[in-house]
């Protein structure tokens, strides 16, 4: 079984160069799953952390359209969506701003519905706030992940999942350790949004210098285990696979 793990999109902010790279290694590598381990979608005028405007370049409609046309640009089989901080805009917004229409966010406001996720034959996975938004096999488990720092963050996942290949930091790492319970690797995976320009994400610190990693994930699993292979996007699009597979970045790659 071959998985290819993504995330970090942040669709509006994705970047073009960066996911034309992987949708074409995609494309040749053919995984029987597709990963997208949260914050696909930015949903920035869905945040109450941030100062919204009407002048927001994000328009929720119009980025959940882009959502399904970079989707479409992936070889899949089956897709599996394990929501991030950022999908839980959704119902962070509606228990802060609008706490009656709670009962709706299993229905009509649910995420999964928001995406058309049956149309496009896609599962919504748990509730990121829950930590319920979890992918496992074999021992190896894939979430989202919500550890800010990454000097704490090999730690609290080892604590609660083991081995476990996650996102969130928007940037290629890697710890290992053994302990009385065996063997636990954790990696994180890079990300697919802008990480230079006008188009990076909104952040606290709007000025610092973004320490950020383009680049997914392959899985390879049989029935003696699996391993893990990152792959960086260099700031130049193009990369070689582990398995050889070369690709290059072409805009608008369609």
């Amino acid at each position: 079984m071959k998985v290819l793990i993504t995330g970090d999109w942040q669709v509006p902010y994705q970047d073009e160069r960066a996911f034309s790279a992987m949708a074409k290694y995609a494309r040749a590598w053919d995984p029987d799953l597709l990963i997208l381990n949260g914050d696909i979608l930015d949903f920035t005028t869905l945040t109450t952390k941030f100062v919204r405007s009407r002048t927001s370049r994000s328009d929720l409609v119009a980025d959940v359209r882009v959502f399904h046309g970079l989707l479409r640009r992936l070889s899949r089989r089956d897709v599996v969506y394990l929501p991030g901080n950022h999908e839980q805009r959704l119902e962070n917004l509606v228990m802060e701003r609008a706490d009656a229409l709670a009962p709706l966010l299993d229905h009509e406001l649910s995420l999964a519905n928001v995406l058309q996720a049956e149309q496009h034959k896609m599962r919504v996975v748990g509730s990121w706030k829950r930590g319920t938004a979890v992918w496992q096999r074999q021992g190896l488990v894939v979430t989202h992940g919500h550890v800010d720092s990454p000097a704490t963050a090999p730690q609290a996942m080892w604590k609660q999942y083991g081995s476990v290949v996650y996102g969130h930091l928007h940037r290629e790492l890697q710890w290992s350790l053994t302990n009385f319970m065996g063997s636990h690797k954790t990696q994180c995976l890079g990300c697919m949004c802008n990480i230079r320009g006008e188009m990076t994400p909104p952040s606290a610190k709007e000025t610092e210098l973004k320490d950020w990693t383009q680049g997914f994930g392959v899985v390879y699993f049989d029935s003696r285990g699996y391993t893990v292979l990152p792959v960086m996007i260099p700031e130049g699009g193009s990369f070689i696979g582990p398995d050889g597979i070369a690709s290059a970045a072409r805009v608008i790659d369609r």
